[in-house]
């Protein structure tokens, strides 16, 4: 079973997502929602 974040972002957060995980501070998997 994967690991998530307890983070959740918002497609519109997807640059802030993107920085968590490439600055280290994501633990585990991040999750993006998608709503239509």
């Amino acid at each position: 079973m994967p690991i998530l974040d307890q983070r959740r972002f918002s497609l519109g957060q997807a640059a802030e997502a993107h920085a968590a995980i490439e600055g280290g501070h994501a633990h585990g998997k991040i999750v993006i929602g998608v709503t239509e």
